[in-house]
């Protein structure tokens, strides 16, 4: 039996990690242990609740991971924003993280 096609939100989701935690790297000293480790954990909250959708029969389980992963989603953008907004994040750097997100 052939393996299912990856979910492209999984694909997105892995290269939104990569680029994330390179980025992260990046913040001022006195953000790293704050901003970025919530962007970081809400990332890795993001990839965990695609997983479930992704491999979850329809019904109800899968509709909640859905909403949810949707909802982890809209936070990151809300930080992401934050981090264009304080001048961590460049304009095409907010631009690509709101693509992926």
């Amino acid at each position: 039996m052939p393996t299912p096609a990856r979910p492209p939100v999984l694909t997105l989701l892995d290269e939104l990690l990569a680029w994330t935690i390179d980025r992260c790297q990046d913040f001022p000293k006195s953000y790293r242990t704050t901003l970025t480790d919530r962007i970081l954990s809400l990332t890795l909250d993001a990839v965990e609740r695609a997983l479930e959708a992704a491999y979850s029969p329809l019904g109800p389980v899968k509709k909640t991971s859905l909403v949810n992963l949707n909802m982890t989603l809209e936070k990151l953008r809300f930080l992401w924003r934050v981090v264009h907004d304080r001048k961590f994040l460049s304009a095409q750097q907010h631009q690509f993280v709101c693509l992926k997100t």
